[in-house]
């Protein structure tokens, strides 16, 4: 009868082979344990709404009725200031804004979404076609237009060598 060799008498090929076949019946027995601990939790809820459906659910004891939502037309703005109180000083207090607009035409075939900042701004523009599904033309705008310098700080330090300069 032949015995088996022991883990320090396996050469570096067989070893590397038996590490992977380790790391794969490792990996194969958390799926395997996480599918059967997840599944009974998952089996009996209810399908999550997708965006603009309507719902009724409760929350905390109480029943919440959210309506339903037409999201071909959506205008957002967000405004606001970030602070970094260990960042250099020219960027410790940031203000923010920006405007979002979303407008969906014509049953999906002609769509814009715009994020604007004025400083910032991003525009997608698309066009279908009635006759052929599927196709369409995409017209695109990304500017960034700042009228100051920009400087690399790296551990509250200026990088000299990498600064942008606005002429």
């Amino acid at each position: 009868m032949q015995r088996l060799p022991l883990t320090s008498e396996l050469t570096e090929t067989q070893g590397h082979a038996v590490k992977k076949t380790q790391l794969l019946f490792l990996f194969l027995a958390c799926l395997l344990l996480g599918a059967l601990l997840t599944s009974p939790a998952y089996g009996g809820e209810e399908k999550t709404p997708l965006a603009g459906e309507p719902l009724e659910t409760e929350v905390l004891g109480k029943e919440v009725k959210v309506p339903a939502r037409d999201r071909r037309i959506v205008t957002a703005a967000s405004f606001g200031v970030q602070y970094l109180p260990f960042g250099p000083s020219f960027y410790q207090v940031l203000p923010f804004g920006a405007l979002y607009v979303w407008r969906n035409w014509d049953d999906g075939r002609s769509r814009l979404r715009g994020t604007f900042t004025g400083l910032v701004n991003d525009v997608n523009f698309n066009v279908g076609s009635k006759s052929s599904r599927g196709w369409e033309l995409i017209f695109t705008l990304d500017n960034m237009i700042i009228p100051v310098g920009r400087s690399e700080f790296v551990e509250g330090q200026r990088i000299s060598q990498v600064d942008v300069e606005w002429n």
